[in-house]
């Protein structure tokens, strides 16, 4: 209303109650441009609260090994903006409430980038990320870890510009936050919580990420399996990205579990029986992953082959690294087993071009001899 304008009513005109306020209103007019900035400063300010609370921003950091694939800070999936300058990096970060760092890891060589990746996501788009991270972890990671990086989440203390003070966010505010982690994160042993956090808080979340497993091995198996068919029903109905995610779980809980069997710091003494069960599960969710790689190379250029083949090169190489770094000496893969995955190995092979693929079938046909699906991708294979 303040920003009408009324004539005079005429004189004549009777006070019915109503006719008074326009005379009330113009007799404000003198007034009004104060008002209006008033009035625009708050709207502004109001604004600016409400966008900030509604679109949430991480800034991502990343210093990773120049050799390591980068999928998650690629992806397509997962919308994020590239921070290029240095006053670029200085303006988002005013509107950030979170940082994620991510250190490259101090145990393993390679080059590491001139300077690190810089990346402005919304926070609704965190578990996107968090996904992706635990997805470009399997067959990446060294065997000295479970995680070959630092995570470190930092909740920043906002400024209010009206009160020029710092604004602290609720303890439920800051729970929303870190939700994302909570969810996808357990066994990333490097995660670290830093910033605007209650001690409390902050160490109810990491004992439930990083705590060492209570294991029942028959339960542990049986949950296993059943992700393991569940990605398989998943893949089946073409939610591929949804079925290597849950292998990819499955496949970082093996790997915890192995790597702290290995180290004796499991609760409880347990059979070589179910360490063996776990090297097959793991070896049956490796295979499942080959899948996936293929699926994405029928998918894709020549050149994006060459690169997908990096990923399953190291996806084949990755149950026999962690066998060897276990010292599982007596475990050996079950036959039909270990075929199926040289024959999905060889699939990848000829999609890429490389001509490791004739070893790969070769492999799949000593363990099961004139099997017909084998025969056939020989026969493509040789260009036959």
């Amino acid at each position: 209303m303040l920003l009408c304008t009324f004539k005079d009513p005429p004189e004549n005109l009777k006070d019915n109650g109503y006719t008074l306020v326009p005379i009330r209103i113009t007799k404000l007019q003198h007034d009004i441009y104060p008002q209006i900035l008033r009035t625009y400063r708050k709207i502004n300010h109001e604004a600016t609260v409400i966008m900030r609370e509604t679109n949430l921003f991480v800034m991502l950091t990343g210093v990773i090994r120049l050799d390591e694939p980068r999928n998650c800070f690629f992806s397509k999936y997962i919308p994020m903006v590239r921070v290029e300058t240095e006053q670029q990096e200085k303006d988002f970060r005013k509107a950030c409430v979170m940082t994620h760092e991510i250190c490259g890891s101090t145990k393993t060589s390679g080059v590491l980038p001139d300077k690190p990746y810089k990346f402005m996501l919304l926070h609704r788009h965190l578990p996107l990320l968090c996904a992706a991270l635990v997805v470009s972890a399997i067959g990446t990671l060294p065997y000295c870890d479970e995680m070959s990086a630092a995570h470190i989440g930092t909740i920043l203390e906002t400024y209010d510009e009206d009160t020029s003070k710092l604004s602290f966010l609720s303890e439920k505010r800051r729970e929303k936050l870190i939700a994302p982690y909570r969810s996808e994160f357990e066994g990333f042993t490097g995660f670290q919580l830093e910033g605007n956090i209650s001690d409390e808080l902050k160490d109810a979340v990491l004992s439930e990420i990083t705590r060492a497993p209570q294991l029942n091995p028959e339960g542990t198996i049986h949950d296993l399996q059943n992700m393991e068919v569940r990605g398989n029903g998943i893949f089946a109905l073409e939610d591929v990205g949804s079925a290597n995610q849950i292998w990819c779980q499955a496949l970082m809980t093996i790997r915890r579990i192995l790597t702290m069997s290995k180290r004796e710091t499991l609760h409880g003494p347990y059979e070589p029986e179910f360490i063996y069960q776990l090297m097959n599960i793991y070896l049956d969710l490796s295979s499942d992953r080959l899948q996936y790689i293929i699926h994405a190379m029928q998918m894709a250029g020549i050149q994006q082959r060459k690169a997908l083949f990096r990923v399953l090169s190291r996806t084949v190489d990755d149950p026999f690294n962690m066998n060897t770094h276990c010292n599982l000496k007596d475990w050996a893969p079950i036959q039909h087993k270990f075929a199926e995955f040289r024959y999905r190995e060889a699939i990848g092979c000829r999609l890429a071009g490389v001509s490791r693929a004739h070893d790969a079938i070769e492999e799949a046909l000593k363990a099961m001899p004139n099997y017909p699906e084998f025969l056939e991708e020989q026969k493509r294979i040789r260009g036959v």
